[in-house]
C-alpha cells in the first residue's frame, strides 16, 4: 500500500555500496525505517536524508516487512539558516540524537508532528536571540511526551534531591509560562545555561531509562558557553 506523508529525518545508516537505511519520523506512520537505493552514487541526492530535513513523501507501508522504501519525496520546505549556521548546526544535531532515542513509537502523533515542524520552521527564521531554544524546546517537547513537569520542585522530587537556586528559579519561571513560548532568549549566562541543560538532560534520562548519553551535547555546550 502507498501512503502519503510528511517525514522528518532522524538518522541514517550507510547500505550496500551506495544505499542507505534511513529512520524517519512520519506524520501518518510514527516512527519508520526505509531502505532508499542509489542515493550515496547521486551528486545531491544524499542531502535529502540530513537529520532533521522535512521531507513529503510517497511510502510503502505492508506491515509484514520490517524495511519498506520509499516510492517519491520532495524537500516539503528548505532551510535558510539552520543548516550552514554552526550554533544552529549544533542544536538540530542535537534535537535529531534526542528524538532519536524518544520518539519510538510507531504510533502517529499528528500534533507532536506539527509542533515539531513549527518549532524547526521557526528556529530556521530567527536571526538573533535563540541562544536558549534548546532549553525551551525541552520542557515544551516533555509536555508532548507526557512527562513535563509542574514546578523545579517536581524534578527536584525525581532526582531525590535539591536543584542549586539558580537552576530552580529559571525552572519555575519556564514552567509558569504559557505555551508555546515565543521568545527564545532568557537573558541568561553561559554556566546557568549548562546547568540548566544538564538537568533537563537527567530528567529525560529518567523517564527514558534507555536513553544513554547525548553524543552531540558536548558540542551544543561549546557553541553556546
Amino acid at each position: 500500500m502507498l501512503v502519503k506523508t510528511r517525514g522528518i529525518i532522524l538518522g541514517l545508516i550507510k547500505y550496500k555500496e551506495t544505499s542507505i537505511i534511513v529512520n524517519i519520523y512520519t506524520e501518518v506512520l510514527g516512527t519508520k525505517s526505509y531502505i532508499v537505493n542509489g542515493v550515496r552514487d547521486k551528486k545531491g541526492k544524499i542531502a535529502f536524508f540530513q537529520p532533521l530535513t522535512i521531507l513529503d513523501m510517497v511510502v510503502y507501508d505492508n506491515a509484514s516487512k520490517g524495511l519498506n522504501r520509499i516510492s517519491e519525496y520532495t524537500i516539503y520546505r528548505a532551510y535558510k539558516s539552520a543548516t550552514f549556521e554552526l550554533r544552529k548546526i549544533a542544536v538540530l544535531l542535537f534535537l535529531a540524537e534526542l528524538f532519536i532515542k524518544t520518539l519510538k513509537e510507531e504510533h502517529p502523533d499528528e500534533e507532536l508532528f506539527s509542533f515539531i515542524v513549527k518549532r524547526l520552521s521557526l528556529f530556521d527564521e530567527m536571526e538573533e536571540e535563540y541562544e536558549d531554544f534548546h532549553l525551551i524546546f525541552l520542557i515544551e517537547y516533555a509536555a508532548y511526551l507526557g512527562i513535563r513537569p509542574s514546578s523545579a520542585e517536581d524534578i527536584a522530587k525525581d532526582f531525590g534531591r535539591m536543584l542549586d537556586k539558580d537552576v530552580e528559579l529559571l525552572f519555575n519561571e519556564l514552567l509558569k509560562q504559557e505555551q508555546p513560548i515565543v521568545s527564545f532568549s532568557l537573558k541568561i549566562g553561559g554556566s546557568l545555561r549548562r546547568r540548566a541543560l544538564e538537568v533537563l538532560i537527567d530528567y529525560y534520562q529518567i523517564h527514558f531509562p534507555s536513553m544513554g548519553r547525548i553524543q552531540s551535547l558536548t558540542i551544543l555546550k561549546e557553541v553556546f558557553s
